[in-house]
């Protein structure tokens, strides 16, 4: 299961056979970005501010896990 968080309204999730960078998918009420893991900024699409916020609040205490999930997921990127 992809789903890493929910919160606010806010879905997290990291998908198998994905592409780097590492990274993690968020969608918010229609809304949908990517946000890369180490920089925690948005490589694609959009959040509303006060959700973006939340996000990198949110992730900035888990990137550690963000990451091994990411690679444990795929495991042929390197």
């Amino acid at each position: 299961m992809p789903t890493v968080a929910l919160f606010d309204g806010i879905k997290i999730e990291v998908f198998p056979n994905d592409h780097n960078p590492p990274h993690f998918h968020v969608t918010y009420s229609g809304a949908r970005a990517v946000v890369d893991i180490q920089q925690l900024e948005i490589m694609e699409g959009s959040l509303p501010n006060k959700q973006f916020r939340s996000v990198v609040e949110w992730a900035e205490s888990r990137q550690e896990m963000l990451l091994a999930r990411f690679k444990e997921l795929n495991p042929t990127l390197r």
